[in-house]
């Protein structure tokens, strides 16, 4: 998933402009213990900036998968 953004948008206090945020994202279902993992990687301006993971009981590779698209969605300041 990748936006362009205009250059008023920060992705945290203090750094320069963002003019381009791009996300990397994946999620994982492990059957043998049915849970899953999720992470992401927030770049601005083609320098890693934040990334987060996690993990939790669920059903589905899917699940984790949008899961990490929407904890990445969440982190970008208002």
């Amino acid at each position: 998933m990748s936006t362009n953004l205009t250059p008023e948008i920060k992705i945290s206090p203090g750094n320069k402009p963002c003019y381009a945020l791009n996300f990397y994202t994946d999620g994982a279902y492990f059957k043998n213990n049915c849970s899953g993992g999720w992470g992401y990687i927030a770049f601005c301006n083609e320098q890693e900036r934040y990334r987060e993971c996690g993990y939790k009981k669920t059903n589905s590779s899917l699940e984790m998968e949008l899961l990490a698209a929407i904890k990445a969605i969440k982190s970008i300041p208002q």
